[in-house]
Order: structure tokens, then sequence, then C-alpha cells
């Protein structure tokens, strides 16, 4: 008599979790697309929680439709509840409202909290209503763990003018952290027309770390922010500390912007970060 074949079990497995808060990008190279793509290939399930559906391409804004801010908060809350998230990051939060709602889960600080504040664009574009501001500033940096704003939206954050050197970008950085008690990363210094790009991880300690690259000309920015704070989540997630989740950003990043995807689209080209390439 034959015996029957073993069966073959299933091989579970359980990554860590991260969530992201933030707006759908229709063209995938930012917002929630961006994160969970960036979560994926860094090896964390990725959940999320939308607040607004923008139709855009790189360098294009056609539209933004807002999710009623009560459904992007039940988005969360339900997440939350049933999943081991090990980390959150925020993006696009949009409106006052959205941020109000969100509050007084984030409160809670169930696991280590990214805020991106996409307040205001690399060209100084105004993304977010001036109330959001005053709250993202005032109630949602109080509960970060690590802020990784561009230079305009951290003079925004503490009131001081756009940052023109390394030394008042670090003052205004060391500045946030007193006033938030979380990690500052100040993104994007350009200084003294260097062929560098730095950016400026200052510690709750005090202690600041650079972190520098060859800056790469001809490069879409688009979905760089998002990215690179989705890359630090992922990190953080996987238990690293601040320090080291940020180091394994940029290099993610990095190769990112270096090996960019693009196409021609007529007399224009379209671009987007290459992922893959960053994660091998």
């Amino acid at each position: 008599m034959k015996e029957s074949p073993a069966t073959s079990q299933p091989a579970f497995t359980a990554p860590p979790v991260a969530l992201t808060i933030a707006g759908s990008d229709c063209s995938g190279g930012a917002g929630i697309q961006a994160d969970l793509k960036t979560f994926q290939l860094l090896g964390v399930h990725g959940t999320s929680a939308l607040t607004c559906a923008v139709s855009e391409c790189p360098g294009i804004v056609e539209s933004i439709e807002a999710l009623p801010p009560e459904f992007t908060a039940s988005q969360a809350a339900l997440i939350l509840k049933h999943y081991p998230v090990g980390a959150i990051k925020t993006g696009m939060l949009l409106s006052p409202a959205h941020i109000e709602a969100l509050l007084p889960l984030l409160s809670e600080r169930p696991a280590p909290l990214v805020v991106d504040p996409v307040m205001i664009a690399s060209s100084g574009d105004a993304l977010v209503e001036l109330d959001a501001v005053e709250l993202i500033s005032n109630k949602l940096c109080q509960l970060a763990t690590l802020i990784t704003p561009n230079l305009h939206e951290l003079a925004a954050l503490t009131g001081t003018p756009l940052a023109t050197d390394e030394e008042s970008a670090t003052a205004a950085a060391k500045q946030l952290t007193e006033t938030s008690g979380a990690a500052v990363l100040a993104k994007g210094g350009h200084f003294d027309n260097s062929d560098e790009a730095t950016d400026l991880l200052v510690l709750t300690g005090g202690s600041v770390i650079r972190f520098t690259g060859r800056r790469i000309d001809g490069v879409s920015t688009h979905g760089t922010g998002c990215t690179l704070s989705a890359a630090i989540a992922a990190g953080l997630a996987h238990g690293l500390p601040v320090q080291e989740a940020v180091a394994k950003g940029k290099k993610v990043i990095s190769t990112a912007i270096r090996t960019s995807h693009r196409w021609q689209d007529g007399e224009n080209e379209l671009q987007a970060l290459n992922l893959l390439a960053s994660h091998h």
C-alpha cells in the first residue's frame, strides 16, 4: 500500500508593518504610491490611510479631491487596531480638518512617527492651507519621532528666515528639535554653490550628523521627499535607531535618483525614481 505524499505546509511570514497617511499620486511617483513601493522593497508590509487623490504628473497638478477627514481617520484607526504597526509616517495631510481628525490617534504614539511636513514645495509654493501649517507646527510635530522638512518648511516651522548656509540650517533644525522634542532631518541644502547636497540630522540629544552627496542635476525631484521619509519609516519599523534608519534611507534615495527612469512625452521628458535599483 502506497503512503500518501507529505503535504507541504504554507510558509507564513510576519514582516514589520508600517502605516502611511498621505495623498494618492496617480503618476505613481510620490504620495501613497511611492510610500507603499518603498515599504515593499525594504521588507515592510505597507498599509495606508488616504487624505486625498491628486490628478498629477511630474510638474503638473490638474486637480485635488479631498476625502472626508473622518474617513481618513477611520482608515488609520482600523489599521492601528488590527495590525502590529511598527512605524507611521505622514505626508500630505491637506487640511486642518484632516489633521484634527488624526491627532487623537497619533497622540497615543503607538509606534515611531515620521512627520514629512508636506507644506511647501522646494520651489516655495504652498501645498496646504495656512491653518494647516500652524497645526503641523504646534500639534503634529510635538508627536513626532523624526521631522523631515525641506528648507522652506523648516523656515515655516521655526519662524526663521530661509537658511542660506549650513550654519543657519543647523540652528533652525536645533530650534525645531528643542520645541518639538523630535529629531529633525533638514533636507536639500545646496549651500555656497557647492557641488554637494547636504542633509543635516539633529538628534534629540543635540548632536548633528551631516549626510552629503554629489548634487545630481537634471533630475526631477518628484517624490524624493516621500520616498526618503518612507524609507526611514521602514527602517524604524525594522527596529533601527533614528540615525541608522536615516543613513539607510539616504542610500536608498541617492541610488534611486541617480538611476531614475525616463520616458519621452512629446518634446518633454517624464522621470520617476528607480526604486528597484535602490534596493539591489
